[in-house]
């Protein structure tokens, strides 16, 4: 969360939380999910990404922009590059591909497991390649186990 802060990401208000806890509902004993609400153009888009078992990760060769993993990422790392990536290709339909690091607008995203370093390495990069969206981040544990 420190981090998170240094960074100038700050939290999503309630609204988009509440909003998030009725629609994730069916994903609630799946083993991370993420929501994402993009906000630009006076349009808003929401995508939504959940893995539901270990099977599920994706065993291919994981790339990013400024960051390559020779093993598979964490579960929060996959749901959260899903999405990005959805809000990205958006933004590319939307918008000419010259003016896109100009968009002005906001993106909050609420993720269900504290996220790992490979995780705000792609918030960061996101951060980059758009620095006029202004971004709202949330992590919100259901799957604790209990001790």
């Amino acid at each position: 969360k420190k981090i998170l802060q240094k960074l100038d990401i700050q939290t999503p208000g309630w609204p988009f939380v509440s909003k998030c806890f009725r629609e994730a509902r069916a994903f609630w004993r799946s083993q991370a999910f993420a929501m994402l609400e993009l906000s630009v153009a006076g349009q808003s888009h929401c995508f939504a990404k959940s893995l539901e078992s270990p099977e599920e990760l994706d065993r291919r060769h994981f790339q990013m922009d400024a960051l390559q993993l020779s093993q598979p990422p964490a579960f929060d790392c996959q749901v959260l590059s899903y999405i990005l990536e959805l809000a990205r290709l958006k933004m590319i339909e939307i918008f000419d591909q010259n003016d896109i690091g100009q968009v002005e607008g906001t993106m909050q995203i609420l993720l269900s497991m504290v996220p790992c370093s490979n995780s705000i390495a792609l918030l960061l990069q996101f951060m980059a390649k758009f620095p006029k969206i202004q971004l709202r981040f949330v992590e919100i544990q259901l799957n604790t186990p209990v001790l």
